[in-house]
């Protein structure tokens, strides 16, 4: 045998990607060992129609049981609103002719009644509408006495036909006249009354009286003693305020809730 030698074994170097790709085999083997997640929980069944409760536990929580049933409901609107008096249950009362303020009966949150005199008027006009009225009834007093004069002679055939027609054709004149004239009176203010008394007043008198035409308050005032009054003014507004008008300003948003006949709060 010659000299020893040194014997050497050289390994063969393995490449990169050999080890890279062990590396990534040993990683996904890993996560493969680890445990799934959970299944997600199992919902309730929202169509179960009951649920159960003891007897028990109804004692103690007072647990009772209704069938649900519709139930009336009602919407409260609120919305600004005028009152105002109807139209139709106010009066204006002013004087028919022209006339100075003698005297005011009544004051400002009065009641007063229909026919009742809330103030009265010196007038030269009522003086001379009494005079003629005096006048007619005294005209109307000759012409009737006059017809019966006539009826008397003609049955006697003292006077002829002509004479008797024309006595009745003056007692009918008469009576126009008079009537005009108690209706002059009535226009100015005078009940039936006040007319049949002028007829027996031989001293005629020139006031006047305002009266209420309704019923109701007096909510304005504007007679004061010694003032002149003349057409058209209004001395006196009478409502009747047992009844009054509400407009109220509603959205157009909530109108489909009124019905007509609904209670309203004021």
């Amino acid at each position: 045998p010659g000299t020893p030698m040194d014997t050497r074994i050289r390994l063969a170097r393995p490449p990169a990607w050999t080890v890279f790709l062990s590396v990534v085999l040993l990683t996904l083997a890993a996560c493969d060992d680890q445990p799934a997640d959970p299944p997600p929980a199992k919902a309730p069944d929202a169509s179960s129609a009951s649920v159960g409760v003891r007897d028990d536990a109804r004692a103690v929580i007072a647990l009772q049981v209704t069938e649900l049933q519709p139930q009336p409901f009602s919407v409260s609107i609120q919305a600004p609103d005028t009152v105002r008096a109807d139209q139709d249950a106010t009066a204006l009362v002013g004087p028919i002719v022209e006339g100075r303020i003698r005297e005011v009966l009544v004051g400002m949150g009065d009641r007063v009644a229909r026919g009742q005199v809330l103030a009265w008027l010196d007038s030269v006009a009522a003086g001379e509408a009494k005079a003629a009225h005096f006048r007619s009834r005294a005209a109307l007093d000759v012409a009737e006495a006059r017809l019966q004069r006539m009826q008397l002679l003609s049955t006697s055939k003292i006077v002829a036909t002509k004479d008797l027609k024309d006595a009745e054709a003056g007692l009918a004149t008469a009576r126009a006249d008079a009537d005009a004239a108690d209706d002059a009176l009535r226009l100015m203010g005078f009940t039936d009354d006040d007319v049949a008394r002028s007829s027996d007043d031989r001293e005629p008198a020139a006031r006047v009286p305002l009266l209420s035409p309704i019923d109701g308050e007096v909510v304005e005032r504007g007679a004061v003693v010694g003032a002149w009054a003349a057409p058209p003014d209004a001395l006196f507004t009478i409502m009747d305020l047992q009844r009054v008008w509400v407009d109220a300003e509603v959205y157009e948003k909530d109108l489909g809730a009124l019905r007509p006949g609904q209670p309203v709060t004021v």
